[in-house]
């Protein structure tokens, strides 16, 4: 129980806790409203069943008909019509007001955790993301927030809202028909305690289910769609339905399962205080006829009240035991991490300046073995930096090094002396990436290029310049809505080449003062890529190029070119002098001259 409140302190906000704090406040002034109803109801019945001359007395009250305002049994029958009428009304609004009170804090709590999750998982180091499924990710910052909101935080506000409900009523029960109220409380509550303790094992696995078939379902569905053209190609269309239908049945059986757990005990409940109603009328009609009707038309109104109060409270604890997995799962991700919050600050503390250096740099994903073995390089201000290599010897990774992205697994990255991992966020705000895979929106070219910045915001001059220097003004001139043109889904809508340009000038955008190329050009034609490279030389002389290619004739022009092999630099030189005395370099420009 205390791990249980413990994981709720953790997932809700302190803005739940007082919203739902409220909530409960505002339930508890609708269960003395309640009071009242069911008083005026009792004293209702009694005013039109016993004799005019008998006074109708009421625990607290006294004589009642001292209390109205009527001179007569008929005008104290309407007085309290009118009463009855008015606190009707009252609680109406209460409990409207409540509602109104519970869900809006229930869907302003699913908003924010969706932003605490967001925050967790950005703050993450990028090589902790290589890791993760973003399906999953996506799924817990959404649907399992959603999840815990509508069936945890939501069903036990309300379960507490019923279960004042229900211990109102049964106080004017037992004050109105004591013998009576004790056993319909008795036999209600042993039922309710029976159920509760026959489900209270079973909903907890169906909700890891229903979690886990979640997140595989949506996974499931964005593989298939971002890989429609393999689907269609190699005929997977019924494959992949077939996958995502047996993920989709076991939710649903799962579903179905712990629906009918939650809604079973209602029947149940309605049973059993029916039954002991209808005990209780056969006990009382053999005494006095008027006092009996009295008695057991309150205590009628009050089972009919308390029935599905103790229904739905039963409900909503069931559905907060089968949201459990969810609450569960979010207190995985918002449980502080002193590792990532040190990250943080670490990273946002100092400014980067070039100088970069990368001294005895080792690196290794986990158990697949070292992929930089010992790297040492030094890049300058306005210096064109230039690795070759054959595929996997750890080019592009090193170039995550440099740009903050990878932590080395032995030896350390500066930058004017400063380690890298203490001035990231200085650092990031100086470079542009040009990637080998491109991420592209949906969404249109100028906020492809423009990423993260709103339309409305889009510095035109910037966003002009960026085109001409990535030579994109042609492709731009040809589309039916120049900029403004939505390039569909992962820039389906244009061409390889296209793509990588619109990559570069996202990169040129905000006018970085480093550009760091993994394969940048790689998707161009010979003149494209020749036209594209001499304007980021050109553009800015003080700017700083790390190109990493395939294409050595890409490189021609650098200041240095280092030669990888096996996570190691093998050699290092101009173009020319490695091009006359390392066989190897030699080899690879051979190669990419045929």
């Amino acid at each position: 129980m205390r791990t249980t409140v413990d994981e709720w302190l953790t997932v809700v906000d302190s803005r739940g806790r007082f919203t739902a704090i409220v909530g409960l406040l505002l339930a508890f002034f609708v269960s003395l409203v309640e009071i009242v109803g069911a008083g005026i109801v009792a004293v209702s019945i009694q005013l039109a069943t016993q004799d005019a001359g008998t006074a109708v007395r009421m625990p607290v009250l006294g004589d009642v008909g001292a209390i109205l305002p009527g001179s007569d049994r008929s005008s104290d029958l309407r007085w309290m019509a009118l009463l009855g009428s008015g606190f009707f009304v009252l609680r109406g609004v209460a409990v409207i007001s409540q509602q109104y009170l519970t869900f809006r804090s229930s869907f302003g709590l699913a908003v924010r955790l969706t932003d605490r999750v967001m925050a967790q998982y950005l703050n993450r180091d990028y090589q902790w993301h290589l890791s993760q499924n973003s399906a999953e990710l996506s799924s817990v910052s959404i649907a399992v927030c959603q999840f815990f909101a509508s069936k945890v935080f939501t069903p036990l506000q309300l379960a507490g809202s019923q279960a004042l409900t229900v211990l109102a009523l049964g106080l004017v029960a037992l004050t109105v028909e004591p013998v009576g109220a004790l056993g319909a409380i008795f036999a209600i509550g042993l039922v309710v305690g029976a159920l509760l303790w026959g489900t209270r094992k079973r909903l907890m696995p169906l909700s890891q289910i229903e979690v886990e078939e979640l997140a595989v379902g949506q996974q499931l569905t964005t593989e298939t769609f971002q890989a429609i053209r393999e689907v269609k190609l190699l005929n997977l269309s019924e494959t992949m339905r077939d996958r995502v239908r047996t993920s989709r049945r076991r939710w649903a059986h799962a579903l179905r399962r712990s629906s009918t757990i939650i809604a079973a005990p209602r029947t149940v409940i309605e049973t059993v205080a029916f039954a002991a109603l209808i005990t209780l009328v056969a006990y009382r009609s053999q005494g006095d006829s008027a006092a009996a009707l009295a008695g057991i038309g309150v205590l009628g109104y009050a089972v009919i009240r308390i029935l599905p109060s103790a229904n739905n409270m039963v409900t909503h604890i069931n559905t907060v035991r089968s949201g459990q997995a969810s609450m569960r799962r979010l207190v995985e991700v918002l449980r502080p991490s002193d590792e990532i919050a040190a990250e943080a600050v670490r990273g946002a503390s100092r400014h980067a300046a070039l100088p970069l250096e990368a001294k005895g740099v080792c690196f290794g994903y986990n158990a697949a073995g070292a992929v930089l073995a010992g790297v040492d390089v030094r890049v300058d201000v306005g210096q064109s930096i230039g690795f070759v290599g054959a595929t996997g010897c750890g080019k592009s990774t090193l170039l995550d090094i440099f740009a903050g992205l990878l932590e080395p697994t032995v030896g350390q990255v500066l930058l004017n002396e400063v380690p890298i991992a203490e001035c990231r966020r200085s650092w990031w705000s100086q470079i542009g990436i040009v990637p080998q895979t491109i991420t592209l929106l949906d969404a249109s070219l100028m906020q492809n290029i423009a990423l993260g910045v709103h339309v409305s915001d889009i510095d035109r001059t910037a966003l002009a310049r960026a085109v001409q220097l990535a030579q994109l003004d042609r492709v731009v001139d040809d589309l039916p809505d120049g900029l403004a043109t939505p390039i569909g889904e992962r820039g389906v809508r244009l061409s390889g080449g296209q793509r990588q340009r619109v990559a570069i000038a996202r990169a040129l955008y905000r006018d970085p003062p480093v550009i760091l190329l993994d394969e940048g050009t790689s998707a161009l034609d010979a003149n494209t890529e020749q036209d594209v490279v001499r304007a980021l030389r050109t553009d800015r002389p003080d700017r700083t190029l790390v190109m990493v290619a395939h294409r050595i004739s890409t490189l021609r022009d650098c200041d240095e070119i280092l030669l990888m092999d096996k996570g190691l630099v093998v050699n290092r030189g101009t173009y020319a002098h490695l091009l006359e005395h390392d066989p190897r370099f030699r080899r690879l420009a051979n190669g990419d001259a045929r």
